[in-house]
């Protein structure tokens, strides 16, 4: 009779019904089957190399002060509040002994700690902090400059209308009536 082992090129253990996979195959690594064992990696797709940030998240990375994405943050150990360095000193400076989000006691600036990970997560996800404010700002010029310029429209025409109606009012011709 044949012996039902099949010699492993590596020479591991016979061929027995793999627990994993439910086939008969040969164990080389317990709990994993021979496709996981030499399929090949997965490559990140196209669509998965960009990562999308929510806009949550981009609130979470500003701070609570001065409105901005947080710049060498500093944390309140009482809270654990993130705030720019400047901001949060500025506050305690000036007299403001709490945190600006809870308003928890901060006895002094020994209560605050740099939290550099923080601030590698931030340049990870926005890169250059500055350049990105930068060009929010620019974004905001813009929307604001057109709204303004419909804003003139709108009241050009208010104004127009006001003329019309004084001109209605003391019986002058306007424009042709029937």
């Amino acid at each position: 009779m044949a012996d039902h082992r099949l010699a492993s090129p590596r020479g591991f253990q016979p061929v027995g019904v793999n627990p994993v996979s439910k086939w008969s195959e040969p164990i080389e690594i317990e709990g994993i089957t021979l496709f996981q064992l030499h399929a090949p990696p997965h490559l990140p797709s196209a669509s998965s190399a960009s990562t999308s940030v929510s806009t949550r998240t981009l609130t979470e990375l500003k701070c609570p002060v001065c409105l901005g994405y947080i710049k060498k943050s500093a944390v309140v150990r009482e809270c654990l509040h993130r705030f720019c360095t400047d901001c949060i000193s500025k506050c305690l400076r000036v007299g403001i002994k709490e945190c600006p989000s809870c308003r928890v006691h901060i006895a002094s600036k020994r209560s605050l700690r740099a939290d550099p990970a923080f601030d590698t997560i931030i340049s990870g996800i926005l890169g250059d902090v500055e350049s990105v404010e930068r060009s929010e700002e620019k974004e905001v010029e813009d929307a604001n400059r057109i709204k303004n310029m419909n804003n003139g429209l709108a009241q050009n025409t208010m104004l127009g209308i006001q003329q019309q109606m004084q001109q209605r009012k003391k019986g002058g011709n306007v424009g042709p009536r029937k």
